[in-house]
């Protein structure tokens, strides 16, 4: 129960800097003027509606992956350096995915897998291994 609640905390933690990080983008960030025309015809519910939506997904991404860790953690044929390697194939699948939707916006996207890494890739796992020695 407590590796749910760990990865629930987690993912809420890199889901608020998602959804925080996305909605000044897409109010500061010039380029996505058309994008904010239509995000802004919308009802303002709608808008609250999928940034809740967004951080339970985000707690939902955490708490699949503290389970995935703890299995790792747990099976003494895998160990950590298998769980970064999964981290690390995740990490690169989602900057494929952007490089080619978001080629001007590289450095961002790099930086925000950066924090995907050091949330899921580092907290996680030393979360799990302080929580098991306790």
């Amino acid at each position: 129960m407590l590796i749910v609640v760990l990865g629930m905390m987690s993912g809420m933690a890199f889901g608020m800097f998602f959804t925080t990080h996305l909605l000044l983008l897409l109010t500061f960030n010039s380029s996505f003027c058309k994008v904010r025309e239509t995000v802004s015809g919308l009802p303002i519910y709608v808008i609250a509606l999928v940034s809740i939506l967004s951080l339970f997904l985000w707690s939902i991404v955490g708490t699949l992956l503290a389970l995935i860790n703890y299995v790792f953690y747990k099976n003494l044929s895998n160990n950590e350096i298998e769980y970064f390697i999964y981290i690390l194939v995740t990490s690169t699948v989602f900057f494929l995915l952007s490089y080619f939707f978001a080629r001007k916006l590289i450095f961002h996207v790099l930086l925000e897998l950066f924090v995907f890494g050091l949330v899921y890739g580092l907290l996680i796992p030393n979360l799990i291994i302080r929580l098991d020695f306790s």
